[in-house]
């Protein structure tokens, strides 16, 4: 689909980003079917309500059953994402690359109720700019916020498992200052130039997609 709609070359590679051996020989995979890897983005990660996980509550009345595969997801999968792409860009003549981290689901700058399993989503931003700068290489992170995909659409947001799914994600529609959800190519946008030359003086930043209105607070 990829390689359809733009022309360009591209190949898949299924991979569980928890598995540290499945990320790096994805990246190398990558590197040598591509001649190289220019940019990383971390971009998987999964919702406190997928499967067997936390449900939406305060974390003080919470059952944190199953919250491993949230944090070898969201955590482990990003670091492991870090440690090869960097390694990989460390290692070439010239360094320099480009690596856009999702580390938080809806804002990287504030935390609210019901949305505990976010904690210690955001702090390895600082630490891995500070680290690979001196290389020339770029880490930014964004918060894509409600983004309209099946998993938000499945109930995995806070309104759409109170309202149901159809009022719960016309009410976060609403509560947007345009009026209506993102879609995934609305997040690939700003993704894409954190990663071009352009932005080669930016690191250390995050992007948010503002929509604390919508937020049910406790």
């Amino acid at each position: 689909m990829a390689r359809a709609s733009s022309g360009r070359n591209a190949f898949a590679v299924p991979a569980d980003v928890s598995q540290e051996d499945q990320v790096k020989k994805t990246i190398e995979s990558a590197a040598k079917t591509l001649g190289g890897l220019d940019i990383m983005v971390a971009n998987a990660g999964i919702c406190c309500s997928t499967g067997s996980l936390i449900e939406n509550q305060l974390f003080s009345t919470s059952v944190c059953r199953g919250v491993g595969p949230l944090l070898r997801i969201n955590v482990n999968g990003v670091c492991f994402c870090y440690k090869y792409a960097g390694n990989k860009w460390l290692h070439k003549d010239v360094a320099g690359g480009s690596l856009a981290l999702r580390l938080s689901w809806v804002n990287q700058s504030y935390g609210s109720p019901l949305l505990c399993h976010e904690i210690c989503d955001p702090w390895p931003l600082t630490i891995f700019a500070q680290e690979l700068g001196p290389h020339r290489i770029t880490v930014n992170t964004y918060a894509p916020g409600v983004i309209d995909t099946p998993m938000t659409q499945a109930g995995d947001a806070v309104l759409c498992k109170q309202l149901g799914v159809e009022s719960g994600m016309a009410h976060m529609a609403a509560a947007t200052p345009a009026g209506y959800l993102g879609k995934p190519e609305d997040v690939a946008s700003p993704v894409s130039y954190l990663a071009s030359k352009e932005a080669h003086f930016i690191t250390g930043q995050g992007v948010n997609s503002r929509h604390r209105d919508w937020l049910v607070q406790a």
